[in-house]
């Protein structure tokens, strides 16, 4: 069944072709996301530094994870969504990885703007996510990374360094729970 031939209540309507025949690939995409969430999580009793760099390698291969689905995805709104999530986990990643000792303030700007632009674009994508249930996880999903970006933006001086650790895990186990649902979705 193609993708224009489905009916609009399918949870596969709004999923690229590919995938649809291929779904292990969103739940290994999901399982992925959350384990670098989990890892985020344990890891922030390390030194700032070390939080730093594994927050910049996580942010990194998250960009490269979104990169590589743009090859499978043929909506326009969805490459572009899944576009700049690469690039600016991407770009993200590299500043921290190249400036750890710049401070905590500056990794807190970054990464508060970081979370900001994900949120606003996760919930960007859920609303043009033709299928209800999809949109409801994108939706929890993008308000976690803007309450995330809100506590960062707003209280960054405050926050102790094992802070950004544990918000990244949560944002990346929400972004990776999104997968796994739209997985159980699809194979429904």
């Amino acid at each position: 069944m193609s993708e224009q031939t489905r009916p609009l209540g399918d949870p596969r309507a709004s999923v690229p072709s590919r995938l649809v025949h291929h779904p292990k690939w969103i739940a290994a995409l999901g399982v992925a996301l959350m384990a670098m969430g989990a890892a985020a999580i344990i890891v922030p009793l390390l030194t700032r530094l070390g939080i730093e760099l594994l927050s910049g390698w996580l942010l990194i291969l998250s960009g490269v994870v979104h990169g590589w689905s743009l090859f499978s995805m043929r909506r326009l709104w969805r490459i572009s969504g899944s576009a700049m999530l690469a690039i600016l986990s991407l770009v993200v990643g590299i500043l921290i990885l190249f400036n750890p000792r710049e401070g905590l303030l500056t990794f807190a700007l970054i990464l508060g703007a970081y979370f900001l632009a994900a949120g606003v674009t996760k919930v960007f994508a859920a609303f043009q996510d033709e299928h209800a249930s999809q949109r409801g996880w994108g939706i929890v999903s993008g308000t976690v990374s803007l309450i995330i970006a809100g506590l960062i933006l707003w209280r960054s001086p405050d926050i102790a360094a094992w802070a950004f650790g544990l918000l990244l895990g949560i944002d990346l186990l929400m972004t990776g729970l999104s997968r796994i649902a739209l997985y159980v979705a699809i194979r429904a």
